[in-house]
């Protein structure tokens, strides 16, 4: 079994290659979920299957379905909160800028980011 620095390394490098470059796109389903999902994934959760959003609407309508205000209560339900120190090479964290839904961000030391939805709204 590899070395749990040696895992989230792993995922957090696989997550920036898939996702580096990529804008923000409903339609294509390069979203902040999307790029959620595949870190989990590559860490080994088995996180639900995600409904078919391709709006800000349909984004809406499906954290309403979970009673979510913003993806800031998605990831409570998903992850424990853990320290800032904790996180060491990965930070995955919500930034919420007047919106409706927030935005979720990964970040990796020397603060080099992926960031799927930086100019953009919406999960």
């Amino acid at each position: 079994m590899k070395p749990e620095m040696v895992r989230r390394a792993e995922a957090t490098t696989a997550t920036m290659n898939k996702y580096r470059n990529k804008p923000f796109n409903w339609k294509a389903g390069t979203t902040c979920i999307h790029l959620l999902r595949f870190h989990l994934r590559q860490l080994g959760y088995k996180p639900e299957p995600l409904p078919r959003i391709r709006s800000a609407i349909g984004a809406r309508r499906a954290l309403d379905k979970r009673g979510w205000q913003h993806v800031g209560d998605m990831l409570d339900s998903l992850l424990p909160r853990v320290a800032v120190l904790e996180t060491l090479s990965l930070q995955l964290g919500e930034e919420v800028y007047g919106e409706p839904f927030g935005n979720l961000k990964l970040k990796v030391l020397e603060n080099k980011s992926a960031n799927v939805a930086s100019e953009s709204t919406g999960p």
